[in-house]
């Protein structure tokens, strides 16, 4: 009779005892195989999660068996230590119970194999499955059984043409995992992870160590701990746990006290090949980490996440920046720039303790039920989950790991070159409209900056991609201009030092372009072609494989050179708000989601390459090109300079325009940019047909302090769009600049809630601590903030003040005027003031199918209707904006446009300085004086200052 290998069990014991196996932590094999001998089909399997029977020293491992067996074991007894070993088979159900207990007696050295056979039939009244139950009874040492795996296999009858015999390989079909470990040894199982100030992670391990442990991290000296329980991996679309995965071998966990790693390797069967997983629980620069290498795990390793936590939590925070407290919906934060944006979580559970969570690897989602206590990552490729923990909150723990993360990139790129600068994200219009109202945004001094345009590709916006060049007689979209056009923009760039970018885009591919093939599609695991972008009513495009794109981006790299020489800056869309995939190819072959993310970074350093310019301060080097994406997530950290920002709201229900999470309360919060702000430089909060949604433009468009003061709070540059490039751009530029050049090489150090009394903070008011002593209020709630009892700041009013408590830039009440809200920046020995009289257009941009909403901000009323009251700052009144600047024995006072004529008063006796004339272009102004106060009007129909000349010689500082 053929023989088939039925059944193996492994069992594997962790042993310290010198005494009795030799040296310590050796683990001692215990062999333990049942082979069959079937002459028709049988189907054997270990229920769900097998049972432990235990009496005194006696364990049993369970079994389940089809009644019509006719099936002999045999049980390799090469081990040691065992007084006895015996047989039972139960039959079901509990009425029909009949047992039939066979007693084994092996030779004092346990190493020959006994056989027993189940005859077919012995149970005639059994209807359910028959249990099989092996039990040790052990004499020299009591261990417990920690681990079982359950697995099904079938075996074909040996007679038939349908079910034909196949000769084993070696390798079992079906077996048993199993870990002994010592009961009367606890150490045996429990490893400890010492880290700095008095933080340890102990692990217990569990029956199949990382997987079912008991993690707990602990705060010795702040007496605070919680735990989760364990890890899950898989492989493909099964998971280790999952009762329809097999093995090959029982798991192998190794412990290296020296070094503090814990090591635990899986062997499943996939596709009926044999494959090893690996899990490392270690310390890497004083953070906990798992880890599921790359080196040592197969490509279709995915779903590395850990289990539930055994505290409640009181409050998440995620993405570009929001803190949620005391969730209440099961979700899942998606991957990419939309959501979840950054591969570190913060988590405040209810009892103190705080635990910072990071990825290494773009993760798929993040898990969030709160019923079942699970906040964990899903990372969909080998990589590693890290845990910095405390009892002070989770912002000192942003410190903390971006200086001791080994994974966090340096800055991409052009990085460096485009923080801290002022954004004209331009979608629509045509260029030669466009070129003088930029013309005069410069003029006025908004050079500190970055242009980037949209809509100008050959067949019109995302059409016929890749060819956005064409041929030389068309370059690019006629209803844009012409390529004389778009070179006159750039020039104009290069004249002032503006880095000048087009819109590109390496993830469409349309089916109408000239050079389309399904062969450089990427399909999903059924052959389909998987769709990227429609254009509704015009083209459904199909999603790039990644790894066939270089071509492509080269040639359209040369003709952009050629066509554009002074072009070094480009926006690639979509590419940083997806998330990274894995796809196949045509013919079938499998590409894991590193490949697609290594491509992906590839693409932004070779177009950053591609639009080098010599460095002007020194021509012997380059200056590479700046690259920007869509919604950015941290994962091209590295590669890519940087990114817009979509920073959407969190809604109790489901809005459009929103995201949907439940939740008692939320607020934004800087937690994208607490790890990476000087590693990649965003821009704006979020495009306009993202950013309002629902809400009033007026209120809550581009323009509004809503989104103003979102930027600050962020650390985020300052964007403005198409429709306010010169009246609206030139006073947000000389308001936030002032900020974001600051702060561009700067890192957040703390972030503080305000505190309402003992047991409640305003989440809504914030104070941000930056690295260079720059202290950020910023009040997002609907009660006024007094700070330090002397600015009030109404609703999405900030403060931004440096260590010595000198002013930056603000929007506050008028300190005379409360009932007015003015908007003051100094840089240097400039300021910018605004008392925001009714002729400034910047804040009331109407569009007619957007009426205005009192309801949704009584304060922009007041606004709409103009702040007739005038405004004083350092001796200088003013309804409209402006900007002084002192030169030698004089001041240049430069109205800013949007404005009607108006009122400038000059406090000579606060100024401590006597006037002696005004002059634009040479002209005398007409002025009076009166008790010391001189009056001009001015004009903003041209952009130049008034000279305000003093009697003295003296040079004159601001006070």
């Amino acid at each position: 009779m053929n023989k088939y290998l039925f059944f193996l069990i492994c069992l594997f014991v962790f042993i310290y005892t010198d005494d009795l196996f030799g040296q310590a932590d050796k683990r001692l094999p215990l062999p333990f195989a049942m082979s069959s001998h079937a002459s028709h089909p049988v189907s054997i399997a270990f229920d769900s999660m097998p049972f432990l029977e235990k009496t005194d020293s006696i364990y049993s491992i369970v079994c389940r068996i089809k009644n019509d067996a006719d099936l002999p074991i045999s049980i390799d007894l090469s081990f040691r230590s065992i007084e006895s070993i015996s047989l039972i088979v139960k039959g079901k159900p509990a009425k029909d119970l009949v047992k039939r207990r066979i007693v084994l007696s092996p030779s004092a050295e346990y190493k020959e194999i006994v056989s027993f056979r189940l005859e077919k039939g012995a149970f005639p009244n059994a209807h359910y499955p028959l249990y099989a139950l092996a039990q040790f009874e052990f004499k020299e040492k009591q261990y417990q059984l920690q681990a079982i795996r359950v697995l099904e296999t079938r075996l074909s009858d040996q007679g038939s043409s349908n079910h034909p015999v196949k000769k084993s390989s070696g390798v079992p079909s079906s077996d048993i995992h199993g870990i002994l470990i010592s009961k009367n040894d606890k150490r045996d199982q429990r490893f400890y992870f010492p880290l700095s100030r008095g933080r340890k992670v102990l692990v217990e391990s569990g029956e199949n160590g990382l997987l079912d442990a008991k993690i707990t991290l602990a705060d010795t000296a702040a007496g605070l701990r919680v735990s989760f329980s364990g890890v899950r991996i898989g492989s493909g679309d099964l998971d280790l746990e999952s009762a329809q995965l097999r093995f090959a071998y029982p798991p192998k966990i190794s412990w290296n006290r020296n070094k503090k790693i814990l090591t635990c390797q899986y062997f499943p069967l996939i596709n009926a090949k044999e494959i090893e997983i690996t899990l490392i629980a270690r310390i890497e620069n004083d953070l906990f980490i798992i880890e599921a290498p790359e080196e040592s795990n197969p490509k279709t390793i995915g779903k590395l996440e850990i289990k539930p936590f055994d505290s409640p939590l009181k409050r998440l925070f995620y993405g570009h920046g929001y803190v949620v407290e005391n969730p209440k919906a099961r979700l899942f934060l998606a991957g990419g720039g939309h959501y979840l944006s950054a591969r570190h979580v913060g988590l405040e559970f209810e009892n103190g303790f705080s635990l910072l969570m990071g990825s290494s690897f773009p993760p798929e989602y993040f898990k969030v039920d709160p019923d079942q206590g699970l906040y964990s990552f899903e990372v969909p490729d080998a990589g590693k989950i890290a845990f910095l923990f405390g009892s002070k909150g989770v912002y000192p723990l942003c410190t903390e790991f971006r200086k001791k993360c080994t994974w966090i990139s340096p800055p991409g790129p052009g990085t460096v070159e485009k923080r801290g600068r002022f954004v004209f994200d331009v979608w629509y219009g045509r260029l030669k409209d466009i070129l003088p109202r930029l013309k005069k945004a410069f003029e006025y001094g908004a050079t500190d900056s970055l242009f980037l345009f949209h809509h100008w590709q050959r067949w019109g916006y995302d059409l016929r991609l890749p060819d956005i060049w064409g041929e030389d007689t068309v370059k690019i979209d006629p209803k844009v201009g012409t390529l004389s056009d778009l070179n006159d923009l750039c020039d104009l760039c290069v004249q002032y030092g503006v880095p000048f970018g087009l819109h590109d885009n390496y993830s469409d591919l349309y089916p109408d372009a000239d050079e389309f093939s399904y062969d450089l599609v990427s399909f999903d695991s059924k052959g389909n072609p998987l769709p990227a972008w429609c254009n509704p009513g015009i083209a459904q495009s199909y999603r790039w494989r990644p790894d066939l794109v270089r071509p492509f981006l080269d040639r359209n790299i040369q003709k952009g050179i050629q066509n554009v020489p002074g072009m070094n800056a480009s926006f690639v869309d979509v590419l940083a708000c997806g998330n990274i995939r894995s796809f196949y190819s045509k013919k079938g072959e499998f590409f894991p989601k590193r490949v697609n993310l290594v491509c992906w970074k590839d693409f932004f350093e070779t177009i950053s390459k591609g639009y080098a310019q010599k460095d002007p301060q020194d021509p012997r080097k380059l200056r590479m090109g700046i690259t920007v994406s869509e919604a950015g997530d941290d994962f091209l950290i590295g590669s890519l300079s940087g990114a817009d920002v979509q920073w959407i709201d969190l809604n109790q229900k489901t809005v459009p325009g929103t995201a949907w999470f439940p939740c008692k309360r939320w607020a934004r919060t800087p937690w994208f940019a607490a790890v990476n702000h000087t590693n990649f430089s965003r821009h704006g909060a979020g495009y306009l047909c993202f950013f309002p949604n629902v809400r009033s433009w007026d209120a809550h468009g581009l323009l509004s302090d809503d989104y103003l003061s979102i930027m600050v709070l962020g650390g985020l540059d300052p964007m403005v769009d198409a429709a306010w490039i010169d009246s609206a751009a030139i006073p947000i530029y000389y308001l936030l600049h002032p900020i974001s050049r600051r702060l561009a090489d700067k890192e957040i150090e703390e972030v503080k809630f305000d505190r309402i009394n003992e047991n409640e903070e305003e989440l809504r008011r914030q104070t941000i601590y930056w690295s260079d002593g720059t202290v950020v209020y910023v009040n997002r709630s609907d009660q006024d903030w007094r700070v330090d009892n002397q600015f009030i700041l109404p609703k999405y009013g900030f403060l931004v003040r440096s260590r010595r408590k000198d002013l930056i830039s603000g929007i506050f009440r008028d300190p005379q005027h409360p009932e007015s809200v003015v908007e003051v920046a100094q840089e240097k020995d400039s300021i910018y003031m605004n008392g925001r009289n009714y002729s400034n257009a910047r804040r009331f941009y109407n569009p007619p199918e957007k009426r205005f909403r009192p309801e949704d901000d009584p304060q922009a009323v007041s606004r709409a209707q103009g702040n007739k009251i005038p405004f004083t700052w350092k001796g200088i009144t003013t309804g409209g904006a402006l900007v002084i600047t002192p030169e030698k024995n004089s001041l240049k006072i430069l109205p800013l446009p949007a404005m009607k004529p108006f009122e400038i008063l000059l406090d000579s006796n606060i100024l401590n300085q006597k006037v002696d004339r005004i002059e634009q272009n040479g002209k005398i102004q007409k002025i009076s004086e009166n008790n010391g106060v001189v009056r001009f009007e001015a004009s903003t129909e041209k952009i130049l200052p008034y000279i305000v000349y003093f009697k003295t010689a003296e040079e004159h500082k601001l006070p």
